[in-house]
C-alpha cells in the first residue's frame, strides 16, 4: 500500500530522532515516538505539509508502477 503524507513524515521524524538522541530513542517505545511525531505533524506549517503531500503523490505513482494490479483490501 502506498505511504501517505503522515507515514512519510513519521518515517523521517523517527530517523531524525534516532540521529539526534540515539539513547533516548532506544529507551522509549515506537508508540511514544509516533505520538511525538503526530503532535509535531499537527504543528507544522502548511508549506512543510505540502512537501509531504507531494512526496506521497510520488510514492503513490511509484507504487502503481511497481504493483499495477494492486487493490487495497482492508
Amino acid at each position: 500500500r502506498p505511504q501517505n503524507e503522515f507515514i512519510l513524515f513519521r518515517k523521517e521524524y523517527i530517523a531524525y530522532a534516532k540521529e539526534q538522541d540515539p539513547i533516548r530513542t532506544r529507551s522509549i517505545s515506537i508508540d511514544e515516538i509516533s505520538k511525538e511525531a503526530s503532535q509535531r505533524w499537527k504543528s507544522l506549517p502548511f508549506q512543510v505539509k505540502q512537501l509531504f503531500t507531494i512526496l506521497a503523490e510520488i510514492a503513490d505513482k511509484r507504487h502503481k508502477l511497481m504493483y499495477p494490479d494492486y487493490v487495497y483490501k482492508p
